[in-house]
């Protein structure tokens, strides 16, 4: 086969490489949600006036609720 040949298949093939791998797939118009990343000790907030331990203030916030203190609530 003569290098030109080789060469100009060799370029299709790249070509096609890169847009079939680009098609249908995610680019800048990701939306990320903050509450998927939730990090921190846990708090005692309060929701619709029942108070719960959340794992975090993130997820607090993220769940509507009032972060009242750091740790755990108290039994009452």
């Amino acid at each position: 086969m003569e290098n030109w040949m080789i060469a100009s298949i060799a370029g299709f093939v790249v070509v096609v490489a890169l847009f079939g791998f680009t098609q249908g797939m995610p680019t800048a118009n990701v939306v990320y949600d903050p509450c998927d990343f939730c990090e921190g000790q846990a708090v005692c907030a309060v929701k619709d006036n029942v108070a719960r331990t959340y794992e975090n203030a993130c997820a607090a916030n993220c769940a509507g609720a009032r972060v009242l203190s750091d740790g755990d609530c108290l039994e009452q």
